[in-house]
């Protein structure tokens, strides 16, 4: 139960993160799915230190997560469903590709980050 508490929560700030890069977008243009999947790529090669091999794979996974999002939102689905579901897929995949310990730290992040988002952020940004 702890575990599939944790999971939800983990999917559901990774959404919202998504949503709020989406829209603010890269210097305020709206990225496209191979840039929005770099950007994704870059942020975890650095703080994971991934191989090589695995960014490639990391990328393809958001890769396929950003065209997924994209045409959830044009379909007129409920999107949190749609999100969730490609959330789960996306986590699973990570998790193939991550040894066990840049998992744990990826999962980490994601909990501190969602921390933050709900413990003040909310209304803005603080830092500003």
């Amino acid at each position: 139960m702890k575990t599939r508490k944790i999971v939800m929560l983990t999917m559901l700030f990774t959404v919202l993160s998504m949503v709020v890069a989406l829209a603010q977008g890269q210097r305020g243009g709206n990225a496209s799915p191979e840039e929005r999947a770099t950007r994704m790529t870059d942020r975890l090669k650095t703080s994971l230190k991934l191989t090589d091999e695995q960014v490639t794979k990391v990328h393809a996974v958001y890769l396929q997560m950003s065209k997924d999002m994209a045409a959830a939102r044009e379909s007129g689905e409920d999107m949190r469903t749609s999100m969730q579901t490609i959330m789960a897929k996306q986590d699973a995949e990570l998790q193939k590709i991550l040894t066990p310990e840049q998992y744990k730290t990826y999962q980490d992040g994601r909990k501190q980050q969602m921390q933050t988002r709900f413990n003040g952020s909310e209304g803005g940004n603080p830092s500003n």
